[in-house]
Formats: C-alpha cells, sequence, structure tokens
C-alpha cells in the first residue's frame, strides 16, 4: 500500500497521515517511506502517480488523501496498468460523483463538509455571546463509500 497526500501543512493531513502510519505499520517496515508528498491539482497527481507506480510496480493498494490529486492519479494508473486496473484498491479522502464512472472503482471517505460548517459557525457564535466558556471538541461522523471490494475482487 502506498499513500499520496497533499501537503501535509493542517491538522486533517496530519491527522491522515498519522493514521496511515497507525494502519500499515503492523505489515510493512517503513510506512513513512510508503507516503509521497504532492501539490493538489490534477497535474501533481499525474506527475507523482508515474513516479509511485514506477518505484512501487507491486504495490496494489493506494490511499489518496483528496479527489483532486486522485483524478491525475487514476490517469497515470491507467497508463502503466492499461484501461482496467480492477486488480488494484482505491481509496480517496472526499467523495465526489465522477468516482462511479473510472476504473478502478474509487472507495471514499467523505467528510461532512457542510455539517462541519455549521458547527463551527454555531460554536463560534456561541463563543461570541459566552466569551468566557471554554472551548468544545465536536467529532462529525464521516461516511465511507465502497464502490468496489478491495482490489477488485
Amino acid at each position: 500500500i502506498v499513500c499520496i497526500s497533499s501537503p501535509i501543512d493542517v491538522s486533517s493531513m496530519v491527522d491522515r497521515r498519522r493514521a496511515f502510519c497507525d494502519a500499515v505499520s503492523p505489515y510493512v517496515n517503513d510506512a513513512e517511506s510508503r507516503i509521497y508528498v504532492t501539490s493538489s491539482s490534477f497535474d501533481a497527481g499525474y506527475e507523482i502517480g508515474l513516479k509511485v507506480l514506477n518505484a512501487h510496480p507491486n504495490a496494489d493498494a493506494f490511499f489518496v488523501t483528496n479527489s483532486t490529486i486522485a483524478m491525475g492519479f487514476i490517469k497515470a494508473l491507467h497508463e502503466i496498468h492499461g484501461a482496467d486496473p480492477s486488480d488494484l484498491g482505491l481509496l480517496v479522502y472526499d467523495d465526489s460523483e465522477w468516482m462511479d464512472l473510472v476504473r478502478p472503482a474509487s472507495n471514499s471517505i467523505e467528510q461532512p463538509a457542510y455539517g462541519m460548517g455549521q458547527r463551527a459557525a454555531e460554536l463560534l457564535l456561541h463563543k461570541m455571546r459566552e466569551p468566557q466558556k471554554q472551548p468544545e471538541r465536536v467529532t462529525l461522523e464521516s461516511t465511507l463509500t465502497m464502490r468496489s471490494t478491495q482490489r477488485g475482487k
């Protein structure tokens, strides 16, 4: 398994990197060496995709931390593995409608973006009314969409 990440400069990317390492460390020697960082663009996803696929020709599972990078990565997958790389597993952070249209079918983790914004605004307004109130930690559930089983099986 290989992780392709957008820059690790915000807390959500730090958390995704840590989660990837925690999940794969029992199975590989150096999980950090399987993380590739690139900018958040289609072209960057394509370029890093070619690099990753050539560096790890036997990799059969990929975790991509955003859907923009994933589009470019899928182009690289098709270039390297042909028209239907269905024997590979792909998990992408952030769900998009286009994910139903490509192969391999992209499994995705979707954050409740609207709910996050709404809850943040509510907390901010509440803090403005009661400045002495202690900060509150809020967790909203994400959704896992499985479009294919592992490695197309």
